[in-house]
């Protein structure tokens, strides 16, 4: 229909129908936007991501071996992670499903399901791909206070998600014979009668543990230790067997929840501080990455190193914290 058809159409007002409408309120007229919402605002932002040299980071996982790209986050992804549900278990879950659907395996293996995903996923790893979530989505993390060593004057400190990354910070390639899910090691006390058993953990028991604990508790972990878990927490974390010899018997503790995690809790403090004096993961260290900032006083130039956790410092940046 044209114009000429449209005005044609119209009904013809008498003077009955004037002085009607006369008293009737003028209608409010709506402004009509020329936003067009549809399949062109992916095309701008596809241009804006090349724009921005916004790509995938290649990395080789330490514990699997794998090499692995992990694409960056969408800004509708990291609103959703900041206003979602807080409770470590459910955030925790929140940001490796984030890791799950930006990781492509470079040799263009499938994807696992999710369920498998967290059963192979190792802390180790996980450190190495979330800085590599960071460095493809953010420019630049949240700044932090400092005071210079040297001079003690406090300084701010701003870091780029690429400059974390050192030819020291590279970690070793799983060397053991054993693979990470049967390789262990083994720890005695109590004059042998006590032996602590620990491994390489997958991060589905890490929130199996994460579910005994609130999101205050979190944060405060975060804050005091650097860590999602405290040291006791993160120890029972890395243990996959507990074993106390007796006259009746062996008693076997392997359940994560409700054995070891009681019983490391409930244990008297003299034998707490033997468990942490012999019981060492330094072992996996080298397994993991080193990742620091190299930070310039302003005041006297002193350069200090500073050492990061790339999971502390993404939880830092979706919540703000």
């Amino acid at each position: 229909m044209n114009i000429e058809e449209a005005l044609n159409q119209m009904p013809v007002m008498g003077p009955n129908d004037q002085a009607q409408a006369a008293q009737q309120p003028a209608p409010v007229m709506q402004k009509q936007s020329n936003v067009q919402i549809g399949p062109r605002y992916l095309e701008a932002l596809e241009k804006v991501q090349e724009l921005a040299e916004i790509n995938s980071i290649s990395i080789e996982l330490p514990i699997t071996g794998k090499k692995v790209l992990i694409s960056p986050m969408t800004g509708t992804e990291e609103q959703k992670l900041r206003t979602g549900a807080v409770d470590p278990e459910t955030f925790l879950t929140q940001v490796n499903k984030l890791l799950y659907n930006h990781i492509e395996y470079a040799d263009g293996s499938g994807l696992p399901s999710f369920e498998d995903f967290l059963n192979t996923l190792y802390p180790h790893d996980k450190t190495m791909m979330i800085w590599a979530l960071l460095a493809a989505t953010y420019s630049t993390l949240p700044s932090m206070e400092k005071v210079c060593q040297k001079c003690k004057e406090p300084y701010e400190v701003i870091m780029h998600p690429d400059e974390l990354m050192h030819p020291d910070s590279v970690p070793q390639i799983w060397q053991e014979e054993k693979s990470p899910e049967d390789f262990s090691l083994k720890s005695t006390i109590l004059k042998g009668n006590l032996t602590i058993e620990v491994g390489i953990p997958s991060e589905k028991k890490r929130l199996e543990i994460a579910s005994a604990f609130s999101a205050d508790q979190m944060k405060n972990n975060i804050q005091e230790s650097n860590n999602i878990l405290s040291f006791s927490d993160n120890l029972i974390y890395f243990i996959k067997r507990i074993v106390f010899k007796d006259t009746n018997g062996d008693i076997i503790l392997q359940n994560p929840i409700n054995e070891i995690y009681p019983f490391m809790v409930n244990l008297p403090p003299k034998v707490k501080d033997a468990i942490r004096e012999n019981v060492s993961l330094e072992h996996f260290d080298k397994y993991l990455a080193n990742f620091y900032h190299e930070s310039r006083c302003p005041h006297c130039g002193n350069i200090e190193k500073v050492d990061i956790v790339p999971e502390i410092e993404f939880f830092r940046k979706a919540l703000s914290i």
